[in-house]
């Protein structure tokens, strides 16, 4: 069973003492950071000194919701960018990527409550075969019911349109 672990504000120092203790518990994990393109892919930087971190990956788009409501921590300078199918592969492939060899995902966005659970629930449909048990594999600081539902669906319907075999 995989895990899914949702954080917020990784990007920030003094923020990764948490993932200094999951690196403790000696069990391989990846990270995936979602954030506002106004971040930038190099925005999170994590420690060398993290012995279980198999790999980190960056996408960025905007925490768009269905009514096309923008909710952000930062003035967006930019056109809105929500998440689309290309973003959805991405998060995706480095989930699959990783499967074989990591139990623990550790998701974060800017506030941890919109788009890194939304996330969190698609991807533990996917690769645990249903979300219907999230709060024992989903463990979020927020409500997991806050998600930004169109990025699960987004990835969802993604999974089904380009990896699903017939």
């Amino acid at each position: 069973m995989y895990k899914f672990l949702v954080l917020n504000k990784l990007y920030m120092s003094g923020d990764q003492e948490m993932i200094t203790d999951i690196d403790a518990q000696k069990i391989p994990y990846v990270i995936l950071s979602i954030l506002s393109p106004e971040w930038g892919v190099d925005s999170v930087k994590l420690s060398t000194e993290l012995q279980y971190c198999r790999d980190h990956k960056t996408v960025l788009f905007h925490d768009v919701t269905k009514s096309g409501e923008v909710n952000s921590l930062i003035t967006i300078t930019e056109p809105v960018t929500p998440i689309n199918e290309t973003h959805a592969k991405e998060i995706i492939d480095f989930a699959l990527r990783w499967k074989d060899d990591v139990c623990d995902f550790i998701i974060h966005c800017e506030a941890g409550l919109s788009r890194s659970p939304g996330v969190a629930l698609a991807l533990s449909e996917i690769l645990n075969g249903s979300d219907s048990d999230f709060e024992s594999v989903v463990q979020t600081l927020y409500d997991v019911n806050l998600h930004n539902s169109t990025v699960k669906q987004k990835i969802l319907d993604t999974y089904q349109i380009y990896y699903m075999k017939n």
